[in-house]
């Protein structure tokens, strides 16, 4: 099922931004099973952790917020090019 790599065991970053999009109407990503196990999996992180939710099935438009993504963008760069960040 995971070719090998399963993201549930990934050590999560300890200063970049993570997000992760679900939405309970998904008919094909269950959210409690990927994006709620995914963020729990990440809880360690010290750094920014979101579940976006968003409404409609996997893929819908809904989930596209421009200024939302672009702010998201430009906090992970600032993280990332943080001097005191730890990977």
């Amino acid at each position: 099922k995971t070719s090998g790599f399963d993201p549930l065991l990934a050590t999560p970053p300890t200063r970049i931004p993570t997000r992760f999009v679900a939405s309970t109407s998904d008919t094909i990503v269950n959210k409690a099973a990927n994006s709620d196990a995914m963020s729990a999996t990440f809880a360690s992180s010290k750094a920014e952790r979101d579940v976006i939710l968003h409404t409609g099935d996997h893929g819908d438009a809904s989930l596209h917020k421009a200024q939302d993504i672009s702010d998201f963008m430009a906090r992970c760069f600032v993280a990332r090019s943080s001097p005191q960040r730890r990977m």
